[in-house]
């Protein structure tokens, strides 16, 4: 209480951690030289309680006295909370640090990056205090990223929305990232946008292998000079060229979606087909009637099955050739020698052959 203050002598309130600083402080005063006139000091309660207070003195007249008036303010829960936010900021930090990942915390209003951690600082060599998010993670220089989506990470009043993802090419880095932005709430009561950046450049050169290779693998499909049809492991017709189109006399419309073994007719075919999905290969050679439009040709078929990398046959891929010209060769061949034979067998003259 105020009774109990009044001649009081002050160095006993004085924590002894900070007694001596105190005093030197007072001292300095009282002879004229550098003063300290804003510190912080503990002092002791008299229930031996220990507060961290602000001190602000200054020299002044009392009773036409030299004097000191002093205003003592209690800072122990500022100090506390500030304590809160360094031990969450540092929790943040080892977390933050433990992903492997990019990731930075910027002030919503000014861009200041508030955080940033190591696989950040290390990559683009940042010491990110102080300094914006977009002229440094992202290499501009003299105003935001027109990209930049902090009004859609808060709502008008306000409010945090659901985060983003989205893909982007950080040209400073030279690689592709899956970003997720998220407005949080800061240690300080701030809400501050929250950046997680994950390197997706392997990925994204992998499917752009992946995308070349069926490129290829669609232009010599499509440009085989023979007919080509691809068919799943349930025989059902997935994808064909014009040319097996025209062999077969339909349409791709109707073709693709074709149940082979329980549409086809011909038992000969589907025992082919059924042995090219069971063993890996299949062949057939007849005057083949279509399903779909009744025409009748020549074909020679060849199965192969697909494997995985379980050995396992998930699919098929048929080259069908037009025989029409072979066949009709053939027959002229037959049909020649069974002349022969027959004048040979019926003739009234002698006929010999002499090596």
């Amino acid at each position: 209480t105020e009774n109990e203050l009044i001649n009081t002598n002050i160095w006993k309130l004085v924590h002894p951690d900070d007694l001596i600083r105190i005093k030197k402080y007072a001292e300095n005063r009282t002879l004229g030289e550098e003063k300290v006139n804003n510190y912080q000091a503990k002092i002791v309660t008299k229930n031996g309680e220990i507060k961290h207070c602000n001190f602000s003195v200054r020299i002044a007249l009392y009773n036409n006295k030299p004097s000191v008036v002093g205003q003592v303010r209690d800072i122990s829960e500022e100090l506390q909370t500030q304590k809160n936010i360094q031990d969450e900021l540092a929790r943040l930090e080892t977390i933050f640090n433990s992903v492997d990942a990019y990731i930075y915390v910027s002030d919503m209003d000014n861009y200041e990056i508030l955080f940033a951690n190591g696989k950040v600082q290390e990559d683009i060599g940042l010491d990110y205090r102080g300094v914006k998010c977009w002229n440094t993670i992202h290499n501009n220089t003299s105003d935001p990223c027109e990209f930049c989506n902090n009004n859609k990470l808060i709502d008008s009043k306000g409010n945090i929305n659901k985060p983003i993802n989205w893909e982007f090419f950080n040209n400073r880095l030279q690689k592709w990232f899956l970003i997720k932005d998220q407005a949080i709430a800061w240690p300080d009561g701030r809400t501050v946008r929250l950046e997680v950046a994950t390197d997706i450049t392997d990925r994204k050169n992998m499917l752009k292998t992946i995308s070349d290779s069926n490129q290829k693998f669609k232009s010599i499909f499509e440009n085989a000079p023979m007919g080509v049809m691809y068919y799943n492991n349930k025989g059902i017709v997935l994808d064909c060229n014009d040319i097996f189109v025209k062999i077969i006399g339909s349409s791709k419309e109707v073709l693709i979606g074709f149940d082979m073994l329980n549409q086809l007719k011909d038992k000969k075919l589907i025992e082919q087909l059924a042995l090219s999905l069971k063993t890996g290969d299949g062949y057939y050679e007849d005057k083949y009637e279509s399903v779909t439009t009744k025409k009748t040709t020549p074909v020679r078929l060849v199965f192969k099955g697909i494997k995985n990398e379980k050995k396992e046959i998930y699919a098929g891929v048929c080259i069908v050739e037009d025989i029409t010209t072979i066949v009709k060769s053939r027959d002229e061949i037959l049909a020649s020698n069974q002349t022969f034979k027959n004048i040979y067998d019926f003739s009234t003259v002698a006929i010999y052959f002499q090596d």
